[in-house]
């Protein structure tokens, strides 16, 4: 090794300061970073539902007496009754001191889900609370519709000539509507709450009053006749009712009937009206559609069951998920709630959703050959430069000069780059994607990358598969930041520039004869 001078082992205290404060600097940046990117990790991750403890038997029993009451109240005539007019008001479903002793406790703390609250002010104005997919936090709720009233009365309204048809539970939810709050004009559940099921299936909203209201007070629910099965044609059925509702009567009403929420009407009074409400279909429903159209998340705040990771195909029955359970006796005691749910974030389809309602115009770009050269050196240089960064960081001993570096990536890319447009706009134009464009990718990979091994052999200690490495890592960020480009900008590509190509391949020449010590 040489020996310095003398002079050359003193140091400056100001001149060791800058590099200590430069790296606190780096390192502070790296932290704020890191944390950033784990925050928003967690928040587009999945949530795990741990599964609810199975109700036990006395849970189960004291459900059945209750539902063996409440059927008894429906007689034949009323089941003629709701198929033809597609609502029915069921009084005294459940006892009002059952309501205050086993649904309230778990139900009245309920709120408004945090990202709803902040991205969707417009829930807040129709509701004080709602909350999607009840049963799958609350063992009070998922007891009262697996062994309730509501399976067996659904049972027999959706069933046909005296049969009972089973039901599956398709998405409950909890509302609470204030004196502040407007609550839902006239519409129809049909493309909303029932969007997993097809048109076509019948299915009902079990609305189970939390609290009293009438008419006089406001706040309650009024529903128009619809059939069954048949969607109304758009105009509102002039048989139209506000009901006079007691904390644990149920109105029951078809899939496709008009209702909304009555406003309050005495204005100075502070009162509430909740209410647990569920969407139960037969249970040979297959599924519709795979996901919940991300439309119905920012306008209506669905969650829960809308965006559970089912794993069905469309077309799969629904009761063969965790996530829409079958209800009534002898069918949800063996449904075992042994399963993990994962529910969707929901920031993810309201993200899809502001995209594509985005009122900006989409910018065009002309992608000539000399403009897409420009880019791709821009992020293969980077990228080139944070693995010098990260060899450097690591510690070892042989990293390249960073400039040495910088040259023989861009003359890889200034030699390699006009091959590409030729093979995909010239030899292969008309041939598949694949061997257009991804096999050419592959072929000036492995070049780049045996070209840097021999250009960099005696600077650094990676050989040949960390030059591979490195290649792949520029190649890969160059295809991935071009696909990005397209989904974001309305590209128009251009073709093969002679003139541009023979400009690239003279640079790359004379980088390589500039390269210091390499030739």
């Amino acid at each position: 090794r040489e020996k310095l001078p003398c002079s050359e082992l003193w140091i400056v205290p100001d001149q060791l300061s800058a590099p200590v404060n430069h790296m606190k600097h780096h390192t502070s940046v790296g932290i704020v970073t890191a944390a950033l990117i784990v925050v928003l990790a967690w928040l587009l991750s999945d949530r795990r539902v741990p599964p609810l403890p199975g109700a036990s038997r006395e849970e189960r029993e004291a459900w059945r007496g209750l539902a063996s009451k409440a059927s008894a109240q429906v007689s034949a005539h009323d089941e003629e009754a709701f198929r033809r007019c597609g609502r029915l008001l069921v009084q005294g479903v459940l006892p009002a001191a059952t309501v205050e002793e086993l649904l309230l406790p778990d139900l009245a703390s309920i709120s408004t889900p945090w990202w709803a609250s902040w991205f969707l002010p417009h829930i807040g104005g129709r509701f004080s609370a709602v909350r999607y997919g009840v049963s799958l936090y609350s063992r009070a709720a998922r007891n009262f519709w697996s062994f309730g009233p509501a399976s067996e009365l659904a049972s027999r309204l959706l069933g046909s000539n005296g049969s009972e048809e089973s039901v599956v539970l398709l998405a409950d939810v909890y509302y609470a509507v204030a004196g502040a709050s407007s609550g839902l004009p006239f519409h129809t559940d049909s493309a909303t709450s029932f969007c997993l099921a097809p048109p076509e299936v019948a299915g009902l909203s079990f609305w189970l009053a939390l609290d009293d209201v009438s008419p006089e007070s406001g706040g309650g629910l009024e529903v128009c006749d619809a059939p069954l099965h048949s969607a109304p044609n758009g105009q509102l059925s002039p048989s139209c009712e506000t009901y006079t509702l007691r904390r644990g009567d149920a109105i029951i009403f078809s899939r496709h009937a008009p209702h909304r929420t009555v406003p309050w009407q005495e204005s100075g009074v502070p009162r509430v009206r909740r209410a647990l409400v569920g969407r139960l279909v037969p249970e040979s429903t297959q599924l519709h559609q795979r996901t919940t159209p991300p439309a119905l998340v920012a306008t209506n705040g669905f969650d829960g069951p809308y965006l559970c990771r089912h794993g069905l195909s469309v077309g799969a029955l629904l009761n063969h998920s965790a996530c829409f359970v079958p209800l009534g006796v002898g069918v949800a005691e063996v449904v075992a709630e042994v399963v993990e749910k994962r529910i969707m974030s929901p920031l993810i389809p309201l993200l899809q959703y502001w995209f594509a309602t985005s009122s900006l115009p989409t910018p065009r770009l002309h992608l000539t050959q000399s403009v897409a050269l420009s880019m791709t050196l821009t992020v293969e240089l980077l990228v080139a430069h944070m693995w010098w960064r990260w060899r450097k960081w690591i510690g070892r001993r042989r990293v390249p000069d960073l400039a040495q570096l910088l040259a023989a990536c861009a003359a890889c890319s200034l030699i390699t780059h006009p091959c590409v447009w030729f093979w995909a706009s010239v030899v292969f134009a008309s041939a598949s994607r694949l061997l257009r464009e991804g096999v050419v990718e592959v072929l000036i990979t492995v070049v780049e990358g045996l070209i840097l091994h021999v250009l960099m052999r005696c600077d650094w200690d990676v050989g040949v598969l960390g030059s591979l490495t490195l290649s792949v890592a520029m190649n890969v960020s160059s295809v991935v930041f071009g696909f990005a480009l397209c989904s974001v900008v309305d590209v128009v590509g251009g073709v093969f520039s002679l003139s541009t190509s023979l400009v690239s391949w003279c640079l790359g020449v004379m980088l390589l004869i500039r390269l210091e010590g390499v030739l």
